[in-house]
């Protein structure tokens, strides 16, 4: 005989009573609960096929994933020019009852949480709805692999700790944010499986169906959930998850990448690291045996704390293991040779390189020496608004073929944009307008600092430049604006599209000799130009003021200085990320200081 059903919050996961009307633990309406359960399907899970549609809208292209909760397939969203997304279908066969109810509960907590979630390495949540009893939600789609099929791929199971490392400062940065959202929310499943990893190196969490509010002084969670090996103890039913619990699985996640031993054949039993030969970076074991204590006291008070404490290790650790700095040398060797060029020859070439980027090819020849320095990412809530939800800035999707045409579109299209308001609007005379620019100096002679009304961005080591972010800033397609002076060295410029880690970028370079150049960097190697020429329009030698703009709308780019169009080009390499600024010392040797104000930026 079947005990009488208890009626599972949406909201926090608690067991009520099966006549309660609202949940004993947050007060949450428990009315619409049984009504918004979907029937049962006599339907075999996973079973649409190719060129089915969803709620007369979500065609299914393939299936790319299925498990014991549920099915995730790869469609196009019909209403959005094809657009793909990913549609995740509950998994109802073989449930009792009972486990329908909670299986549907945990799917509804997945859909409420990611709503309302902005962040560069969280999946954008699109839709979620009932349909021929069955449950789906639609979210982005995100083409990569789990960083646990990814770790098999790796020699011996183990990445090099430089590597882990960065993963574990990114994880570290999205995790942060989910601890600092109001309420707070726990992850409470990390795990290899449950990161997504990008071709281009950026991480996802995804799965977030166990997810919970953290409640300061409730004594323990509802049930106990998680993966045996990376759960926390206090997830089996001692004590109630919080920021802490996480914590301790992503120390769970370190040991495997740095040690390729899986911690769910152990349970609990961490085994002093293995380094396979690689140096021992000082405070590294420390740290993960702190963040694998049982008792949760003991751990790092915050996942912040975690993330300093790893870039401080980090900064020890040689840029070879796991990320490529080429010679500076070849940079130099290169921009000399380009300025001195007759122009005639450089216009030729300029030419040539727009006829390539038109058939596909791409012009990537030329050598950048420079290095991006990695630096602090810290993601915050208080900039929700103008995250990776913005808007088109114009309705076209590629720029015209026509060169004439191309030029007086993105001028009138730049004109047009910049006479509206701002979506982002700072005067960078402080940190106070809630976009966390970056702050502070890194291992690497950079710094990012405000002083004087001002944003200043300098470097002393001229074998790099410095990039500073606004870090809780994500942007797709958008019209970037700032003003920039040269006090030191030869030039600035911004950033954008960039991830958390600043690694994987466009970079418009703007120099005092009237030069700019675009390229990007991809895992801190920064050899793709993609333009390079002078312009008029540049206000050139020391303590000139430029107004430097960038205009991203798709695959089209285009360049700006003092609002004149000088360039353009279609490139898709990477689709949306952080803005920032940059310090580039790169051929006198000198160090460079560059101070930067009034930002500003158009999404729609």
């Amino acid at each position: 005989m079947l005990s009488p059903l208890q009626r599972y919050c949406t909201n926090c996961g608690a067991a009520n009573q099966p006549q309660a009307a609202f949940c004993f633990a947050c007060g949450q309406s428990l009315q619409a609960l049984m009504a918004d359960t979907a029937p049962l399907s006599s339907a075999a899970l996973g079973s649409l096929a190719p060129s089915h549609l969803l709620k007369e809208r979500y065609r299914i292209v393939a299936q790319i994933g299925k498990g014991g909760m549920g099915t995730v397939y790869k469609a196009e969203d019909t209403l959005f020019d094809d657009n793909l997304v990913a549609v995740k279908e509950l998994s109802q066969s073989s449930l009792s009852v009972q486990e329908l109810v909670e299986a549907t509960t945990a799917f509804k907590r997945e859909a409420h949480l990611l709503v309302g979630l902005h962040h560069p390495n969280l999946p954008k949540i699109h839709d979620y709805f009932a349909e021929a009893g069955r449950w789906y939600l639609v979210m982005d789609f995100i083409a990569g692999e789990t960083l646990e099929t990814y770790l098999t791929k790796a020699h011996g199971g183990y990445l090099p700790v430089r590597e882990a490392l960065d993963i574990g400062i990114e994880l570290c940065t999205v995790l942060d944010y989910l601890h600092t959202h109001q309420p707070p929310i726990i992850f409470r499943d990390l795990k290899p499986g449950n990161v997504i990893r990008t071709p281009a190196g950026r991480l996802y969490l995804i799965d977030f169906g166990i997810a919970r509010h953290f409640k300061p002084g409730q004594a323990n969670d509802t049930i106990a959930l998680g993966s045996p090996g990376y759960a926390a103890p206090e997830q089996y039913g001692k004590a109630q998850t919080s920021p802490r619990s996480d914590i301790f699985s992503l120390g769970a996640v370190l040991h495997q990448l740095c040690s390729g031993a899986d911690p769910s054949q152990t349970f609990f039993q961490f085994a002093p690291l293995d380094w396979h030969g690689q140096p021992i970076p000082a405070g590294l074991e420390t740290l993960l045996m702190q963040m694998l204590e049982r008792d949760a006291s003991k751990r790092p008070a915050s996942m912040a704390a975690v993330k300093q404490e790893l870039q401080r290790i980090a900064a020890q650790v040689p840029a070879k293991q796991g990320i490529s700095r080429p010679s500076p040398a070849p940079q130099k060797t290169v921009m000399n040779r380009l300025s001195r060029l007759p122009k005639a020859t450089l216009m030729a070439l300029m030419v040539l390189a727009l006829l390539l980027v038109g058939s596909g090819i791409g012009l990537f020849s030329l050598v950048h020496g420079k290095q991006v320095a990695t630096k602090n990412a810290h993601a915050t809530a208080t900039a929700a608004a103008v995250n990776a939800t913005s808007t088109a800035v114009v309705n076209a999707t590629t720029l015209p073929a026509n060169a004439t045409a191309r030029v007086s579109w993105l001028q009138n299209t730049y004109d047009n944009v910049t006479n509206g308001t701002p979506t982002l609007d700072d005067p960078l005379r402080d940190n106070s307008k809630g976009y966390s620019w970056d702050e502070g100096a890194d291992s690497y002679g950079g710094k990012c600092a405000f002083a004087g009304g001002v944003y200043h961005v300098s470097q002393s080591d001229t074998n790099y430049f410095h990039s500073c972010a606004a870090t809780s800033t994500d942007f797709s397609n958008f019209v970037f604006e700032v003003q920039m002076k040269i006090i030191k060295g030869d030039g600035g410029g911004v950033i954008f599209r960039a991830y958390s880690k600043s690694t994987d970028l466009y970079v418009f370079f703007v120099g005092q000799d009237g030069s700019y150049q675009l390229f990007l960097c991809a895992g801190n190697d920064c050899n793709k130009t993609i333009l390079s020429s002078t312009s008029s329009a540049i206000k050139q030698g020391l303590n000139q003021t430029n107004l430097i703009a960038v205009q991203a709308q798709g695959s089209a780019i285009g360049l700006y200085v003092n609002h004149q169009f000088i360039d353009s080009v279609d490139d898709s390499t990477y689709s949306s990320g952080q803005i920032g600024v940059i310090g580039y010392p790169y051929s006198n040797g000198n160090p460079s200081e560059v101070v930067y104000s009034n930002a500003k930026v158009w999404t729609g």
